[in-house]
């Protein structure tokens, strides 16, 4: 049962080896924060062009916001999974 058979893996409650659902909302909160930063610009340099103050500031703030999440997921990348290791001493 949780062995698996012919190179099937389990799909037990808790196996160690379930991340398919993880990876793709990492992927999905990746590809969100990579478009606000998008946006941000966006708004920015129409501001910049229009010469609307609030639109330059909202922009920047967006920005800024994006770039502030995608740090945070990157964070997040870097200790996933260590749980599970077992410890040295």
């Amino acid at each position: 049962m949780f062995g698996g058979v012919g190179g099937v893996q389990s799909t037990a409650p808790g196996h160690p080896r379930r991340r398919g659902k993880e990876a793709v909302v990492s992927f999905a909160n990746k590809f969100r924060d990579k478009a606000q930063v998008l946006r941000g610009r966006i708004k920015r340099n129409t501001g910049d062009v229009t010469g609307n103050r609030r639109l330059q500031a909202e922009g920047s703030a967006d920005k800024v916001m994006g770039n502030l999440k995608q740090a945070g997921e990157k964070v997040k990348d870097a200790f996933r999974g260590r749980g599970t290791r077992r410890s040295r001493y």
